[in-house]
């Protein structure tokens, strides 16, 4: 007999009370003790915080009125003199104690005055164990502690944050000697958590291959203690319980913290080959502590996608990483009575949905979403929501993107399968996109966590495990030939607070957006054009280049700080082909 929904709001209730009964957006405040060399306020990581919920807390100057009115105080806007796009910032930017650090492409870290511009430190980073002597490739944020930033490449790196001197850099070997990264690496986005700096090691699919390091190309999540980078843990996403399985289920984001259960949630990516991973393409919570997996759910099955001729659609879904940073949030189902308030972490998938689950549950239980939502479905771009959303006034803002474009476009070079994410930047398609923004659409969407949370435990109680259907997009075979939904029903009308729809705007997959007093920031995306919007109406407010002197693509998300916004702009992707020669922050 399905329980009634009031018993399993008890039950909810007393899952989390026990834990907490304060919102994560008061971390800074009760968390201190837990954590004493993390840093609060500002944006000292990615997406604003460890619970990447993208807003802007310490910023009390901006807002819907005088948004409008931003000016530019100053642009690092320079052309490489190799043409090759070295100086692009493909990351976000980040932001403590008046300094703005910046991660450029070609390997080299920077930190600027928030005040005037001025460059307070350069430093370039080597890869240790790479004996050409060419520095780091990086694509992701710094992290930020009271006295340090940590960067990875292939190696993680720790400088000192006010001078930029490097203090340590580890060996990735385990106790045996047998190295953690094998093949073509690409680190995830750091996070600090207790006393731990984590990233996860994963291997890009567009270019691992059937080599001698195919079998190696485990992802893998590894944790180093943050006094002296020595590894704490390694856990290989591939090996479930002394079952080894197929390379892949690597980590392509990062981890989102819950700092009082010391959890840890990560997402990961499809297999590259059979056999595939229960562990793929899944949201883990993981003790921090000891790098053991207290929960997972798979968001799609039996996925194999890759450039090693594996490439298998076993059941509508492919290429279908969970590729978001998680955000770890609280809600009040009843407003104002502290005893209702649940934990949750909620991520976004490559195969459009957002899944919601509470942070507590029962050992050996089946893990299900407490709510979950498919944007767009049918869309033309595989993996709808490409950017990170924001979470505010228990709101969830979000970005799905749709490409209606014309059948027969030569869009993808290796087949119909089509994706704005990097592999549309990295096959060189710039100039093809640019011609075509017309065709793009981005839809933006507020939707209310609360009435969507009780609406996600009454499907449950009806026995629908499946996401819900919201909004729809134009279908053209040509570029989504499978064109598979994978959710039932329509999400009641309602419970979406607006929608605006936006013509042109592509952001892309590094990317975030923001929340500031009212004001939600959308970044720029290929046009390189930032959109500024009223989360009051969704009413667009203004719109603005990502820097004033050309349209350069803006892969990275946005900073804010202090009355400043913070846009990074720029690509590089080591190929003169294929780089925009250009790059910095405005």
């Amino acid at each position: 007999m399905k329980r009634s929904l009031v018993q399993l709001y008890l039950s909810l209730f007393a899952l989390s009370f026990s834990c907490s009964s304060i919102a994560d957006t008061t971390l800074a405040s009760s968390t201190s003790k837990i954590n004493p060399n993390a840093l609060y306020g500002a944006w000292p990581s990615n997406n604003g915080s460890a619970q990447n919920l993208d807003v802007a807390t310490s910023d009390k100057l901006l807002n819907v009125n005088n948004v409008a009115n931003l000016t530019l105080k100053f642009t690092t806007f320079m052309p490489d003199p190799l043409g090759m796009g070295q100086n692009a910032v493909q990351s976000t930017p980040v932001v403590a104690d008046g300094i703005i650090y910046v991660a450029e492409a070609g390997g080299t870290i920077k930190a600027y005055s928030e005040a005037d511009g001025h460059q307070i430190f350069s430093t370039v980073i080597y890869d240790a164990n790479d004996s050409s002597g060419q520095p780091e490739f990086i694509d992701e944020s710094p992290v930020l502690t009271k006295q340090y930033l940590f960067i990875a490449g292939k190696q993680m790196h720790k400088l000192d944050r006010f001078t930029g001197l490097e203090v340590a850099t580890p060996q990735l070997y385990d106790p045996s000697g047998v190295s953690l990264i094998n093949g073509d690496v690409q680190p995830s986005q750091l996070i600090v958590a207790g006393n731990k700096v984590i990233y996860g090691v994963s291997f890009g699919d567009e270019t691992h291959g059937n080599g001698a390091n195919f079998d190696l190309a485990h992802g893998r999540i590894i944790a180093f203690n943050q006094s002296d980078l020595s590894i704490a843990w390694s856990l290989d996403t591939t090996n479930v319980n002394g079952v080894q399985y197929g390379p892949g289920a690597s980590t392509f984001a990062g981890g989102g913290v819950d700092e009082k259960r010391h959890l840890l949630f990560m997402p990961t990516g499809n297999n590259y080959a059979p056999p595939i991973s229960p562990l793929s393409n899944s949201l883990l919570a993981i003790d921090y502590n000891s790098g053991k997996v207290v929960w997972s759910y798979q968001y799609s099955a039996n996925d194999l996608w890759g450039n090693g001729g594996n490439n298998v659609d076993y059941d509508g879904i492919h290429d279908a990483d969970v590729h978001g940073h998680p955000q770890v949030f609280s809600l009040q189902l009843i407003p104002g009575v502290a005893l209702s308030t649940i934990d949750l972490v909620g991520c976004r998938g490559k195969d459009g949905t957002y899944r919601i689950f509470t942070r507590d549950q029962i050992p050996g239980a089946k893990v299900l979403p407490i709510a979950q939502v498919q944007l767009d479905p049918m869309t033309q771009v595989d993996g709808a929501i490409q950017v990170d959303p924001a979470i505010a006034n228990d709101t969830l803002y979000v970005v799905s993107e749709s490409w209606v474009g014309i059948p027969g476009d030569p869009v993808y070079p290796t087949g119909p399968h089509y994706s704005l994410d990097y592999g549309v930047i990295k096959y060189g398609q710039f100039g093809f996109l640019l011609g075509h923004l017309g065709e793009a659409i981005a839809t933006v969407r507020a939707i209310d966590l609360r009435k969507l949370v009780i609406y996600g435990i009454n499907q449950l109680l009806l026995g629908k495990q499946k996401p819900t259907c919201v909004g729809s997009a134009p279908f053209v075979p040509d570029v989504n030939p499978s064109g598979d939904n994978i959710c039932q029903g329509t999400l009641p009308s309602n419970i979406v607070k607006w929608t605006t729809v936006i013509p042109g705007l592509v952001p892309l997959n590094s990317s975030g957006v923001a929340y500031d007093n009212g004001v939600l920031f959308i970044p720029g995306g290929i046009a390189g054009k930032m959109y500024m919007l009223n989360t009051n109406n969704g009413s667009i407010i203004a719109s603005m280049a990502s820097n004033p002197i050309a349209p350069i693509p803006a892969v990275g998300g946005i900073a804010i700080d202090n009355g400043k916004v913070i846009v990074p702009f720029g690509v590089y992707f080591g190929s003169l082909k294929n780089a925009i020669p250009y790059g910095g922050i405005s």
